[in-house]
C-alpha cells in the first residue's frame, strides 16, 4: 500500500495512514496491513 501512497501523492492526492482498533469497512488486508474505508463517525 505504501507504493500506492507514493504514486497517489506524486499526482497530488492526499493519503492518510491511521492506526486504530476500529478501522472501518475493510477493503484489503494481508498479514501486514489493512486498507479500509472509515466509518462515518471515525475522526479524521
Amino acid at each position: 500500500m505504501r507504493e500506492y501512497q507514493r504514486i497517489l501523492e506524486k499526482y497530488g492526492l492526499q493519503v492518510s495512514m491511521l492506526r486504530t482498533q476500529r478501522p472501518g469497512y475493510i477493503v484489503f488486508e494481508d498479514q501486514y496491513q489493512v486498507v479500509a474505508y472509515p466509518f462515518a463517525d471515525t475522526p479524521c
